[in-house]
């Protein structure tokens, strides 16, 4: 134990060197990367892709019901994770900070075997190392310093500083996201506290209430060639703020407002209405149908009727399979336990025998799935990918120099040092020494 520290500050010597480590950084990212992907791997509990493993292996679900696994970004270990890496990434900002004001504001002139004497005096030295862009910092122990780029000392700090406030907004940003999905058809009115397709969020956000109510004015697909879905682009209207206008949402342009993020998702279709008619009773019925996936495959939509028979409904783009935008067709025949109807077309106004029922197409709509998001944070989060990159930027394209020009009886003495890449810079000392003449300092 060296002379006058202490055990505690033994120990917590020996802490923060364990912490600044190299290993212990490298294994705590990589933990993070991997329990992050796995967030987004494994469905989360209250999700439709959860409900269909759920419905599909009740085993696997309750599995990862057991480890922990069914909300990994809201589990305490996720959280545990993310303050460890936190306090990690405060350290090494600490010790960069320590670092880089030592380097910037020096009251020592370093140890290098860069050094040279020359015969030139020392205005003269002055003059050659000015010309090269180094910049006066000051008087170290009766030699002036001089240094280059001196904002490249700071990129380790940056990057760290910027670690440290994206794990900070990153821990707010998935504590209180709010998300919801709805499937909206054209002219249908989403109320402020809507009836959501599913709902998920942090354990500190609070159920998604929107500012004013909504709705979808229309909706509009296009297509590539290979009738691949090229764009969808929605409308939609804030009926509480008419003034307003519509806002028009497409896929990878999110519109916010009011703290809420819209998103258009790649999921719609046609929305039929219907008149099913049994034994005299009128039952008004609505089937939503995603969109044929190409022009000549159908998609299919089945109706629940009763304990043991289903309405069962095929629809494709284009009756004659010639476009993705005409005016789809659909078809429909009725199943149950003990028979099957041959499958008949129905058409818009007109009541179709289908089975034991008298079913009438009464419209066609488009509807279209809307994602909304609120969260606080994300332009911090954003800020410090920012510094990240920023900082990044600064240790892989400076390379800060220093240099100390001491006034001697023969004339001058240089000292010259490279903070990084110096094998990469090395010319610049070899530069000023043919200039000045200078002769290998003893």
């Amino acid at each position: 134990m060296p002379a006058g520290d202490s055990p505690q500050e033994t120990v917590l010597a020996l802490l923060v060197r364990f912490i600044l480590s190299r290993r212990v950084a490298l294994w705590l990212i990589g933990m993070l990367l991997g329990a992050s992907a796995l967030g987004y791997i494994i469905p989360r509990d209250g999700t439709p892709r959860y409900e269909r493993l759920a419905a599909e292996n009740p085993s696997a679900a309750a599995l990862l019901a057991r480890l922990g696994l069914d909300d990994i970004f809201g589990s305490p270990l996720f959280g545990m994770l993310l303050v460890l890496v936190l306090i990690a990434a405060m350290a090494a900002m600490i010790h960069q900070a320590r670092i880089v004001w030592r380097r910037t504001f020096r009251k020592t002139v370093p140890r290098t075997e860069s050094v040279f004497a020359t015969h030139r005096a020392f205005e003269d030295a002055v003059v050659a190392v000015r010309k090269r862009g180094f910049i006066s910092s000051g008087v170290v122990q009766e030699q002036r310093r001089y240094i280059s780029q001196p904002w490249g000392l700071w990129g380790g700090f940056l990057l760290h500083v910027g670690l440290v406030v994206a794990i900070m907004a990153g821990m707010v940003v998935i504590g209180t996201e709010r998300r919801a999905v709805v499937d909206l058809a054209v002219g249908e009115i989403l109320e402020r506290q809507g009836m959501w397709l599913y709902e998920e969020g942090g354990r500190l956000s609070a159920p998604l209430v929107l500012d004013d109510s909504l709705l979808i004015e229309s909706v509009e697909p296009s297509f590539w060639p290979s009738d691949e879905v090229r764009q969808v682009t929605s409308v939609l209207r804030f009926l509480d703020e008419p003034v307003s206008g519509p806002v028009t949402v497409e896929v990878n342009r999110p519109v916010r407002r009011s703290g809420v993020t819209y998103y258009q998702d790649q999921t719609f279709g046609y929305t039929f209405l219907l008149e099913v008619t049994r034994d005299g009773v009128l039952d008004r019925l609505r089937a939503d149908i995603p969109w044929p996936v190409d022009r000549n495959t159908p998609s299919y939509e089945n109706i629940t009727l009763g304990e043991n028979d289903q309405l069962q409904l095929r629809c494709y783009a284009d009756e004659d399979r010639a476009s993705m935008l005409a005016t789809p067709v659909i078809a429909a025949r009725y199943a149950s336990s003990d028979d099957t109807s041959e499958p008949a077309t129905l058409t818009t106004g007109a009541p179709v025998e289908v089975g034991p029922l008298a079913v009438t197409l009464v419209d066609t709509l488009r509807w279209s799935r809307i994602i909304m998001v609120r969260n606080h944070g994300v332009g911090v989060l954003f800020a410090g990918f920012f510094m990240i990159f920023a900082g990044s930027a600064l240790i892989y394209m400076t390379a800060p120099r220093e240099i100390y020009i001491a006034e001697t009886s023969e004339g001058s003495r240089v000292t010259w040092r490279a903070f990084r890449f110096r094998e990469s810079v090395i010319g610049e000392f070899d530069a000023l020494k043919d200039e000045l003449n200078g002769s290998d300092a003893t």
